[in-house]
């Protein structure tokens, strides 16, 4: 079973619940970094961890800081479906609004950031 489809599995009940929209959004941008994993050697998500997260913040240094924002909400999410623990790495981009962006996650993700970062 390849990357992507491990993603899109466990991404499948998550893009039905909720805004549409949103959810198939942030659907669309998990399997885009799984893509990009995928590419790097990951064959699962049990391999997937910080380098494959860094290295795709150096390719999207283009984007707006909103968007690079959202990708990591999706990124927050992804890591919780596959159980995963603590959350993946910020980019640089986001470390002058780290505080900001940890206080608007769900609570759930602001312990276990929290936790990661003592």
């Amino acid at each position: 079973m390849s990357l992507v489809y491990e993603v899109e599995r466990l991404t499948r009940s998550f893009a039905c619940k909720g805004g549409k929209t949103n959810r198939r959004l942030q659907r669309k941008r998990m399997i885009e970094f799984a893509k990009h994993a995928q590419t790097l050697g990951a064959k699962s998500m049990h391999q997937v961890g910080k380098r494959h997260v860094i290295r795709y913040w150096r390719e999207h240094r283009s984007m707006a800081q909103s968007t690079i924002y959202n990708h990591w909400l999706a990124l927050c999410i992804l890591w919780e479906l596959a159980d995963k623990h603590g959350q993946p790495a910020l980019p640089r981009q986001m470390g002058a609004c780290k505080s900001v962006c940890v206080n608007s996650l769900p609570k759930t993700f602001q312990a276990s950031y929290l936790e990661t970062q003592s």
